[in-house]
């Protein structure tokens, strides 16, 4: 299993917001969302994903996306 370099703070994540592109403020992992067991279910969301995906804000026009970032 590989590690994300945004979550461990190898690399800031500066991802332009797609509709004023402002640098969007990276607001934590779906999975961290999810809560601490939820890689481990049969049935989750996360088993069903490639890689790390991080939640995005734009607070300049209230924008919100994702970043995936695939292992």
């Amino acid at each position: 299993m590989q590690i994300c370099p945004y979550c461990n703070g190898l690399i800031i994540l500066a991802v332009p917001c797609p509709s004023c592109a402002a640098v969007m403020t990276d607001n934590g992992t779906v999975q961290e969302e999810l809560g601490p067991y939820s890689p481990y279910e049969e049935n989750s969301l996360i088993n069903q994903q490639d890689g790390c995906v991080h939640k995005l804000f734009c607070d300049k026009c209230n924008k919100e996306c994702t970043f995936t970032v695939i292992e």
